[in-house]
């Protein structure tokens, strides 16, 4: 994205909300954008025949940041969770207020959550009558449609043209100072393929923000005595901190990753990660060679415990080496930790 375009610098958790809003006064008042409109209120609603009597948009009705009246028999909920964390107890907290709201007790409520970004949480979308806008729906609705006075909405498809690119970079550059947030994003997704039950989180905090990988998870039980153990896991992570959200030029941020043991209650956490360290300790020397070198950390006690580091991870093609000795190393473990 080369040129000017207001998308790329106005991240408001309302702007999409405020995009689906103006697409619906054209299905209102007409214009060359009508078709999108009407179309979007159809699939919305999932009723292809539908026809468009009134529409009554609400901006912020009761706290909700759109809320649409349809003809006389629907009620529709915009929200944006595209940058939203924690906000599930918002999100059924709105939804219960429009469910039990006296003006609106016969009307058929449908709940939309946008998120163009790369990750939602599935509890987000829980509840009856919730749907999920994604980027890849709003390309798919907007691509349809060219016009000479567009140019709002070209802006708004190339903005989500250009976070689809980014987020796939990871395919085609090897170098970390080309990955953009978003490239991190769209690697962790891809990664998920393999193993299902990894998964990623972005984190901010006063230092910036970092992205982080859980995978690659094996959970053990700890031998106390004849008559009792002690469940424990452990797992690896990816991590790096993140440039900042406004610089897309350059990352001068490497990942790092560590090793882990998750124990979740009892006594007997130092001794699960001594028991755990001791293995890999040994282990881990089949696998140091050509840079990849696992380095004991601090060991304190606690829920998480990080045991080891691997630092020196140059570029993706580095990645994809470490990754595969750590995948080796965690199941030789698994096979002896028995």
């Amino acid at each position: 994205m080369d040129r000017v375009n207001i998308f790329r610098y106005s991240r408001g958790s309302n702007l999409n909300v405020a995009i689906f809003g103006w697409l619906l006064d054209f299905a209102k008042y007409g214009g060359e954008l009508q078709a999108i409109g009407i179309q979007m209120i159809r699939e919305v609603l999932e009723d292809e025949d539908l026809e468009i009597k009134s529409i009554k948009p609400l901006s912020m009705y009761k706290n909700i940041a759109l809320v649409v009246e349809i003809n006389d028999d629907y009620l529709l909920s915009v929200e944006d969770i595209t940058f939203a964390k924690n906000k599930c107890s918002m999100l059924k907290k709105h939804r219960e207020i429009l469910i039990t709201d006296p003006k609106y007790l016969d009307r058929k409520k449908k709940f939309v959550y946008i998120n163009i970004g790369n990750k939602m949480k599935s509890n987000h979308r829980d509840g009856e009558n919730c749907i999920r806008v994604t980027r890849y729906h709003l390309l798919k609705l907007l691509c349809k449609y060219e016009g000479p006075s567009m140019s709002l909405i070209d802006e708004y498809k190339d903005y989500l043209i250009y976070l689809d690119k980014m987020t796939h970079s990871h395919a085609w550059e090897d170098s970390f100072e080309s990955w953009h947030r978003l490239s991190w994003e769209g690697y962790f997704e891809k990664f998920k393929e393999t193993d299902s039950n990894s998964d990623w989180e972005n984190i901010s905090s006063q230092k910036g923000d970092s992205i982080i990988l859980l995978w690659n998870r094996v959970a053990k039980e700890y031998r106390i005595d004849e008559k009792r153990t002690q469940k424990y896991a452990v797992y690896a992570t990816i991590e790096t901190e993140l440039p900042c959200k406004y610089n897309y030029n350059v990352n001068k941020y490497k990942p790092f990753m560590h090793l882990k043991v998750e124990v979740l209650e009892g006594r007997y956490k130092s001794d699960i990660r001594n028991y755990v360290w001791n293995i890999i300790e040994e282990e881990k020397k089949k696998y140091e060679n050509n840079g990849f070198y696992i380095e004991k950390t601090s060991h304190a006690i606690g829920t998480h415990m990080t045991i080891g580091r691997v630092e020196n991870i140059a570029d993706k093609k580095v990645l994809t080496d470490y990754i595969e000795k750590i995948e080796k190393l965690l199941k030789e473990f698994d096979e002896i930790a028995k």
